[in-house]
């Protein structure tokens, strides 16, 4: 069938007012193609929420700083594991983290993010075994035992 507002030959999806897909939009979002209708409408909102969640995101990252220098401050930096020792400045004169690599979650932050700012679920680890304790064969590690004991204390309260 003929649409009536675009004279075009296409499928009809308002047989009450036999418009075609194309103007029926634009009769339900006031003359707006749906181009002009992402421009105008959709993508502001979108812009807004990405603004909230980097809002979110920096406060998250601020609350870690707090958490990772209140680690530095109470914790020996020697590598749990093997006695390395690790550095001994917390950051750098820009700001930036020191070795963040060096505060390593026992339970994993994404899966248990309400323990991702507990002084009870940090091991201090040298890169190495930071890497062995997220990708590699825990159980063959020195800290293994312990932190399942940790791990068990943490579930249980």
């Amino acid at each position: 069938m003929k649409c009536k507002e675009c004279k075009k030959e296409a499928y009809i999806v308002n047989k009450t007012h036999c418009l075609c897909d194309s103007c029926n939009f634009k009769r339900l979002h006031d003359g707006k193609t749906r181009k002009q209708h992402y421009y105008e409408v959709k993508l502001p909102k979108i812009k807004i929420s990405q603004k909230k969640a980097l809002k979110k995101r920096k406060i998250v990252l601020d609350k870690d700083r707090e958490f990772y220098k209140l680690c530095f401050d109470n914790k020996p930096q020697i590598c749990e594991e093997c006695g390395r020792p690790l550095p001994n400045e917390f950051k750098e004169g820009n700001g930036s983290l020191i070795a963040i690599w060096r505060y390593s979650h026992i339970l994993t932050k994404a899966a248990y993010p309400e323990y991702r700012h507990n002084p009870d679920n940090i091991n201090i680890l040298c890169l190495e075994h930071h890497q062995q304790w997220e990708f590699g064969d825990r159980k063959k590690m020195n800290i293994f035992k312990k932190n399942q004991k940790i791990i068990e204390s943490l579930l249980n309260n």
